[in-house]
């Protein structure tokens, strides 16, 4: 019971010190806000943009339809396959009178789609289609966050453990009448925690402006690779009794991290099972999630063996 309330303890106090660290939280804060701020200015300036008048149309379009077009403003131009030379890239906009293709959307597609209900005599409310992938753009940025997280994990399991070292705040820890391996775990959940919620709120940010198709296994994944490499960060502190330098360490560490997507990338099983390997496989998340547990031991026991050998 001591032990478990000691690991509580200096998890908290392991978590309230990364949360107060300024640099710390700008490193976790910031990739949200240059994702939602540039897809905002993006935003912006498409709004500003004004699209040529005119539009495409097929050679035997109505006569009304032209006479409508060319009433509101737009420049009618014929041509035979007006919806693949819109594909093309060859315009904004194409209709045959009763289907409106846009590409984009800019402060004349109101008034060109209220053009052609004028012409109907319609008050027919647009249908727009969603092309079946259209979440796939948020669900790589997430994963793309999720391996940004998870490098942050390299650092901050390794950064935490040499900073701890070198301000004594470790060697008091060591000094608790509680079993090594204590501190070493403790390092592993706070750093975890932190990682896991601002990861989190970074994801819901993306899904909130860009659109995720399915968010959860994208956050159990994003998750599973923060935990894993916070404990390989740890794991990596433990060489050579810490004595090792920070950037030889780090080059491990963060080579064994690449390793590891790139072999889930190309092992089914690994990408499947392993947290890390799962991160842009077609995994749900759970087994690689369940798989953290064993990262984390694993990092509590080198630190401990590191501990023991200093």
């Amino acid at each position: 019971m001591n032990t478990f309330r000691a690991l509580i303890w200096l998890t908290a106090a392991f978590s309230t010190r990364l949360l107060r660290d300024g640099l710390v939280r700008r490193s976790v804060v910031w990739p949200a806000g240059l994702v939602v701020g540039t897809l905002v200015a993006v935003l912006f300036v498409s709004t500003l943009y004004q699209p040529t008048s005119f539009v495409l149309v097929p050679v035997d379009a109505p006569p009304a339809l032209l006479e409508q077009l060319e009433a509101d403003g737009f420049r009618p131009v014929p041509h035979h396959d007006p919806e693949r030379k819109l594909m093309q890239g060859a315009g904004w906009a194409a209709t045959d009178g009763e289907t409106l293709w846009i590409d984009g959307f800019g402060p004349k597609t109101r008034e060109v789609e209220a053009s052609i209900r004028r012409y109907r005599d319609s008050d027919w409310v647009p249908y727009i289609e969603r092309p079946d992938d259209a979440g796939n753009g948020g669900d790589m940025l997430g994963q793309l966050l999720a391996l940004l997280f998870a490098l942050y994990g390299v650092v901050f399991g390794l950064g935490s453990a040499v900073r701890d070292r070198n301000d004594g705040s470790l060697a008091t820890e060591l000094s608790l009448p509680i079993p090594r391996w204590v501190p070493g775990l403790s390092r592993w959940l706070g750093s975890s925690m932190v990682l896991a919620g601002f990861y989190v709120w970074s994801v819901a940010c993306v899904a909130a402006v860009l659109g995720i198709s399915d968010v959860q296994p994208v956050l159990r994944n994003g998750i599973a690779a923060c935990t894993a490499t916070t404990a390989i960060g740890i794991a990596s502190a433990g060489r050579a009794s810490m004595r090792q330098s920070f950037s030889g360490a780090f080059t491990i560490a963060a080579s064994a991290t690449l390793g590891l997507v790139v072999l889930g990338r190309n092992i089914r099983w690994l990408g499947d099972h392993v947290a890390l390997a799962s991160l842009f496989s077609e995994s749900d998340g759970w087994i690689p999630l369940a798989s953290c547990l064993g990262f984390g031991a694993l990092a509590a026991i080198s630190f401990a063996f590191r501990a023991a050998r200093d």
